[in-house]
């Protein structure tokens, strides 16, 4: 069965099964391709690229390798996938390697970037680094990633940052009181939401839930955490609390609303 499902303006459509296999159909023209080595404009139905006789990735899946999440990034015209061993595999337009250091691949078909021995990533890969969620900030042209420890990077120009490098509040409190990461999001125009296993809400380096003016610091007080989070407008979040409750966050305004109770 399906567990994601991706779609770029190019009208191609990139799906992630419940075996950790990509499927894609639609148009194979312009950047995203399908991912099947060829770019004539066609348009394709239904093929699996786990099991595509000659693809990486199908050479990969017989080893082992499942996909366990799927992204596409409409500002660099790219599909980006992480898997199981916590490498990040790509293809589409070449903006990618602007930001991840100076390499060459074929765009044309999924290719395991995280193994690379030009690309930045392999420093994260031989260091045992396994990537979560992969983010890209077209606000500063870089890559921001989660990883699997509660830790996250910053990849801008070929160069790795970890966050606990920059001299910040959240840097301190992962450093100095264990405080991990759980997601990170990126709304247009804003600074990053990040969540912490707190259950507390970040808004660049400011805790929000901690702020005696916001309006999640009542809720945090009276022991309502948030455990998940999501964009979806460039003014407001939503996230669901450990009460079960599903409340809309508007950052402009500093409003709630109750969307499920």
């Amino acid at each position: 069965k399906i567990e994601d499902i991706v779609f770029s303006s190019n009208d191609t459509t990139v799906a992630l099964d419940s075996k950790g296999r990509l499927w894609s159909w639609g148009r194979n023209g312009y950047y995203p391709t399908l991912g099947v080595g060829i770019n004539d404009c066609d348009s394709y139905s239904k093929v699996c690229l786990s099991t595509l006789s000659g693809n990486p990735l199908a050479e990969a899946y017989n080893k082992g390798v499942r996909i366990e999440s799927l992204y596409y990034v409409e500002s660099i015209y790219s599909i980006m996938a992480v898997d199981n061993f916590g490498k990040l595999w790509y293809w589409g337009s070449d903006y990618i390697e602007k930001v991840l250091g100076n390499f060459e691949i074929n765009r044309l078909v999924p290719t395991c970037i995280s193994e690379l021995e030009d690309c930045v990533l392999k420093e994260l890969y031989d260091k045992g680094i396994k990537i979560k969620k992969i983010l890209y900030n077209i606000n500063e042209n870089s890559l921001k990633i989660l990883d699997t420890e509660g830790n996250m990077w910053t990849i801008k120009n070929g160069e790795l940052k970890s966050i606990t490098q920059e001299e910040t509040i959240l840097a301190t409190e992962i450093l100095n009181n264990g405080v991990k990461i759980v997601d990170v999001e990126i709304p247009p125009r804003y600074d990053l939401i990040i969540l912490d296993n707190l259950g507390r809400v970040w808004i660049g380096d400011k805790c929000i839930s901690l702020d005696e003016n916001n309006c999640l610091y009542e809720r945090y007080n009276k022991g309502e955490k948030i455990i998940s989070i999501s964009t979806y407008d460039a003014n407001k979040f939503i996230a669901l609390t450990n009460k079960q409750n599903v409340i809309e966050v508007n950052i402009t305004n500093n409003n709630i609303m109750e969307m499920l109770k």
